[in-house]
């Protein structure tokens, strides 16, 4: 179930170890689990279950979204491996630490195949929103979702023939994205995750290294982009699944000829979690896991299906083909309209990283005083001054010049998020 320096804890391990962490939660509605490592998440998660509690996942542990926490859910507290004493303690929230409870279980018989039975309408975690359009908006999820979305992933991708696959994840737990294809998959669909979160080349291979064949890497464009730069050696693999960001189709060639392995996407978001897939070499339309829909009300697109309260709307531009398939178009936040032409800045940034000598790069618009005039575009790029002159060409020969940007700045990285 969890694989940990190189050792293999099984589900019966792991569960024990919830049943005895459960045991020492405080009485609380609600818990920040914050955990850095996978272990440590999915065994607070089980015992804040078993304890009845909701896990809380933010978006960021800047001080504002905590204090923010703190005041919509009163009592809660915060349980993680490693945690930063000072942070927690300035903003009066109490702490539980993880670690003694990660180490090997008392010996107390558990019977593998009869854990706890819980309710499927129990609420697990709630998630929120980016919070990019307003205050970060909460998305419950309960076990019975949280099982049916694992079964959708394993069954597409085939992690349920056996043997079970591996995972290893460049993506944290508390983010959709990972709490779906790594917490959820070995928690109800029986798959072996590593607990690490690695970040340089060589600890991704490392890791992966460590857990049974088959072997998965689930990851970002970003990262990924970041493995095929390296020198690094790694093991076989099975298959590559990516998200959080479009992947550019010939990073997605470039990674499947490297790795030797099937390069996948995900599709998803915050209130309906994984909702398609597609191999990116192979198509630009996006499949809808199995018992979803998609249907067209005005000019809004809706998911839905039968674990669902309600449809719900996609925050984004598309065009559906049928009930199962759609291009995505882009966000509707994404949307650049300059002297009547249009453009997203998702395809901007896609040309701009897809120059030779560019590792990394954003465009971003800035916004006009006068509502009249549009946003004035600049970028920023991730590469060697001595290319400077190379990327601007390019980019005009590639970019309407409508949309090339006033500025171009070099800067040494961008400061991306954990995810």
């Amino acid at each position: 179930m969890i694989c940990r320096d190189g050792a293999a804890l099984t589900r019966a391990q792991v569960l024990q170890q919830a049943v005895q962490l459960a045991e020492r939660l405080p009485q609380a509605a609600y818990v920040i689990n914050a955990s850095e490592s996978r272990h440590g998440f999915i065994v607070g998660l089980l015992a804040a279950l078993l304890k009845g509690q909701v896990c809380l996942l933010p978006n960021d542990r800047t001080s504002g979204t905590l204090v923010q926490l703190r005041q919509d859910y009163p009592g809660v507290y915060c349980l993680g491996d490693g945690l930063d004493e000072a942070l927690w303690q300035g903003l009066a929230i109490e702490t539980l630490h993880l670690d003694p409870f990660l180490a090997a279980p008392e010996s107390r018989p558990l019977n593998e195949d009869t854990p706890p039975l819980l309710p499927a309408e129990q609420v697990a975690v709630i998630a929120f929103t980016s919070g990019t359009t307003g205050k970060p908006a909460p998305n419950p999820k309960p076990l019975g979702v949280l099982a049916i979305t694992a079964d959708f992933i394993a069954r597409r991708f085939g992690f349920d023939q056996a043997p079970p696959p591996g995972i290893v994840a460049t993506v944290p737990p508390q983010h959709m994205y990972g709490l779906e294809t790594t917490v959820a998959l070995s928690v109800w669909g029986g798959v072996c995750v590593h607990s690490g979160r690695p970040f340089y080349p060589a600890d991704v291979a490392d890791c992966l290294a460590q857990v049974p064949a088959p072997r998965v890497l689930v990851t970002t464009p970003i990262h990924l982009q970041a493995l095929l730069g390296s020198e690094a050696r790694f093991p076989e693999l099975h298959s590559i699944i990516s998200a959080t960001a479009p992947l550019p189709v010939d990073v997605a060639g470039a990674a499947e000829q490297r790795f030797g392995a099937r390069v996948f996407e995900i599709f998803g978001f915050s209130e309906a979690g994984t909702v398609a897939t597609r191999r990116t070499v192979e198509t630009q339309s996006w499949t809808l896991c199995d018992g979803l829909c998609i249907f067209e009300e005005g000019d809004r697109a809706f998911v839905a299906a039968d674990h669902f309260p309600q449809p719900l709307p996609f925050s984004d531009r598309l065009r559906v083909l049928s009930p199962q398939e759609f291009v995505h178009l882009g966000r509707d936040s994404d949307s650049l309209n300059i002297a009547g032409k249009r453009a997203s800045l998702a395809g901007l940034n896609a040309i701009l990283t897809g120059l030779e000598g560019v590792s990394d790069g954003t465009f971003y618009a800035v916004p006009s005083t006068d509502a009249r005039r549009p946003p004035r575009l600049v970028a920023f790029a991730v590469a060697n001054l001595d290319a400077e002159e190379k990327i601007r060409a390019a980019l005009k020969e590639k970019v309407d010049p409508a949309f090339l940007p006033r500025r171009l700045f070099f800067v040494d990285a961008l400061p991306r998020s954990a995810t």
